[in-house]
Order: C-alpha cells, then sequence, then structure tokens
C-alpha cells in the first residue's frame, strides 16, 4: 500500500479505498432491491428479447 500512497499519503489512500467500496456495496444494494421492478411493465425485455435485440444491433453495425 505503501509504495502506491506514497509517503504520507496512507490514510489518503484509505479513505478513498473505503469510499470506493461503500459506492460499490450500494449501487449493489440498489440493483438487488430493484431486480424484477420492470417484469411485467410496458418496455420490459426478457433476456432472450435483449439478446436478440443485441445481436440485431450488432449485425447492423457489420452490413
Amino acid at each position: 500500500m505503501d509504495r502506491f500512497a506514497g509517503p504520507r499519503g496512507r490514510s489518503r489512500y484509505v479513505a478513498e479505498a473505503v469510499a470506493q467500496r461503500v459506492r460499490r456495496d450500494a449501487l449493489g444494494a440498489a440493483i438487488r432491491e430493484t431486480a424484477g421492478a420492470m417484469v411485467g411493465k410496458p418496455g420490459w425485455m426478457s433476456p432472450d428479447e435483449v439478446a436478440r435485440w443485441v445481436d440485431e444491433l450488432r449485425a447492423e453495425g457489420t452490413e
């Protein structure tokens, strides 16, 4: 850690690492809490429909 943090930079390095982890954990919690919220709503696509849509977009780019 000291090699990356530099002289006297350990506290800031640790604080930034913790802040990054907190943001990641908060994002993960939000994703878990809202999973499936769009199922059955207008605009929702099943995983198979999304895969087909992506394949079609990719095919358009190669023509």
